[in-house]
C-alpha cells in the first residue's frame, strides 16, 4: 500500500501558505533577505518538484505493477 504522507504534504503546505500568506514570506524575508516575489517563485517552484517527484516515485511503479499483472 502506498504511503498517504508524501502526498497530502504539498496540499498541507499549499494550503498554509495560502493561509498565512503575509506571516510566511515575512519570516523569509527577515531570515534570508529575500523579497517577496522571490519567496513566492522559490516556494511554487518547490511544491511543483516535489509533486513531479511524487509522481515518479509513487504512482509510476504502482502503475507498472498493475500493468504487469
Amino acid at each position: 500500500m502506498m504511503d498517504v504522507c508524501p502526498i497530502h504534504w504539498p496540499r498541507a503546505t499549499a494550503l498554509a501558505s495560502l493561509r498565512l500568506h503575509d506571516f510566511m514570506s515575512s519570516i523569509h524575508e527577515k531570515l534570508f533577505g529575500l523579497r517577496q516575489d522571490t519567496v513566492h517563485k522559490a516556494f511554487y517552484t518547490y511544491l511543483a518538484a516535489y509533486k513531479l517527484l511524487i509522481i515518479v516515485f509513487n504512482f509510476v511503479p504502482w502503475l507498472a505493477l498493475i500493468l504487469m499483472d
